[in-house]
């Protein structure tokens, strides 16, 4: 069995897990509960389970089971995204170890919060079931830091009666990437969520990272690239990525690149220039012909128009 790792709990964990007001009959339910996503997307809800039999092995099969099903009530629906599954466990002295497909590596980051704590949540009622870790294939969840969760109680994520995930926003972001020709600039609108802590102009490479969700727009940054840190002083944004940023092959220009990055930027939050560097220098030339010394303006003329 693998060693005990310490829980690693991130400030946006703070999930409250009770969306809305509950009635006088549903505070005095005792459970057990399992949990589900409520019709907003930004919190949990309870339903009462009943819990048959008392071995705890055939207990977690049976509530993963249920959990991965559509719920009765059209109001609610599981804390499972699509094609993410528990495809396997082993329970060892009140420990119990999860491991779920490559899947769960594409959520998001409300979906994947969610999930966590509808899992541990639901599962520790289990007689016998006392914490929680999760491994994602053969590997331990890690947070975007790198750092290791490892085991989750009942007790690892806070509970208010109020409204849900309070620290959850919502945005609709502009992004640009390249065209067909990877000669123009092209803006497709998206609809994020995320939390508060995760600043505006991270978020926004993060999407672009991720990429166009239109077939016919090509990224601007590759999915292997990785954000070092960013930072906002005086109106101006400062991106360090890591060296792939320098060695990918893009399918675009490299102006039509640079600028799917600043135009995406200056165009969702309060800044008027991007410095971009790259493990933290900014000496470099990007593609051989663009140097990053100085921060960059906003190029409508690179964007095409309809």
């Amino acid at each position: 069995m693998k060693s005990h790792r310490s829980v690693y709990l991130a400030g946006f964990l703070l999930i409250l897990l009770m969306a809305g007001c509950r009635s006088k009959d549903e505070e005095y339910k005792k459970g057990p509960f399992l949990f589900y996503i409520n019709g907003e997307g930004t919190g949990l809800v309870r339903e009462e389970y009943v819990m048959e039999g008392e071995d705890p092995e055939k207990a977690v099969q049976t509530m993963l089971d249920k959990l991965s099903e559509p719920p009765e009530s059209v109001d609610i629906k599981s804390a499972f995204p699509n094609g993410v599954e528990a495809v396997g466990f082993a329970l060892d002295k009140n420990k119990l170890h999860l491991y779920m497909n490559e899947k769960y590596s594409e959520t998001d980051e409300v979906e994947e919060v969610l999930l966590r704590a509808a899992l541990v949540q639901s599962l520790t009622q289990i007689p016998g079931v006392e914490m929680v870790d999760i491994y994602v294939g053969e590997k331990p969840l890690t947070a975007k830091n790198g750092q290791i969760i490892g085991y989750m109680g009942k007790d690892s994520f806070v509970r208010n009666t109020g409204t849900a995930l309070k620290s959850l926003q919502k945005a609709t972001l502009t992004l640009f990437f390249a065209d067909k020709s990877g000669e123009k600039l092209v803006s497709e609108k998206v609809d994020v969520r995320f939390f508060g802590n995760v600043s505006m102009e991270k978020r926004i490479v993060e999407q672009l990272i991720k990429g166009p969700q239109t077939n016919d727009l090509k990224p601007v940054l590759s999915p292997d690239t990785k954000i070092l840190s960013v930072s906002v002083k005086d109106g101006i944004c400062y991106v360090n990525f890591d060296e792939k940023f320098l060695t990918h092959s893009y399918e675009a220009k490299p102006e039509i690149v640079i600028h799917g990055i600043v135009d995406s930027i200056i165009s969702n939050c309060s800044v008027s220039r991007v410095q971009i560097a790259v493990e933290g220098e900014s000496t470099v030339k990007f593609q051989g012909s663009i140097s990053l010394a100085e921060p960059f303006d906003r190029s409508i003329e690179l964007v095409e128009h309809e």
